[in-house]
């Protein structure tokens, strides 16, 4: 699992469902949960700021914030999440050679998340293999299983 013992904080608004991965996967795992004002949401350098000075080891950002998150040194950050959009190539290459970088996949069918992928050399495209409990079907056009080999 890529939750550890850590400060994690909450990006997102108690009625969006990636809320509940964020609360529950930090709470169950015995973490310190950090749920954030709206004035510090919204700004990237305020996160900087507040990821700094909390010393959060985990967080989730969608990636139009990690792209603006200023390239500091953040000592105690040991992952990122993100989910919810593509993460532009330059922000996966760069953020995936600082930190454990991890993108979590789900139609909202799904319920929040389906896969799970750490982000190695900008592979920020792919989504990764099922979470524990999941199945995941690729089809093609024809919505026909499409089969590959990796």
């Amino acid at each position: 699992m890529i939750i550890v013992k850590g400060e994690v904080y909450s990006l997102y608004l108690l009625c969006f469902d990636v809320s509940v991965s964020e609360i529950f996967s930090a709470l169950l795992y015995g973490n310190e949960l950090h749920l954030l004002s709206d004035t510090i949401r919204k700004d990237s350098s305020s996160i900087s700021d507040y990821l700094l000075a909390q010393e959060i080891t985990h967080t989730y950002l969608p990636p139009v914030l990690l792209s603006l998150l200023p390239r500091n040194v953040y000592p105690y950050l040991q992952a990122i999440l993100y989910a919810g959009e593509p993460c532009d190539e330059e922000t996966g290459i760069y953020w995936g050679e600082h930190k454990k970088l991890y993108n979590l996949y789900g139609p909202t069918e799904s319920t929040i998340y389906a896969t799970c992928k750490e982000i190695v050399e900008g592979e920020v495209h792919v989504i990764g293999k099922p979470i524990v409990n999941t199945t995941t079907y690729v089809l093609d056009e024809y919505l026909r299983l499409f089969l590959w080999v990796e």
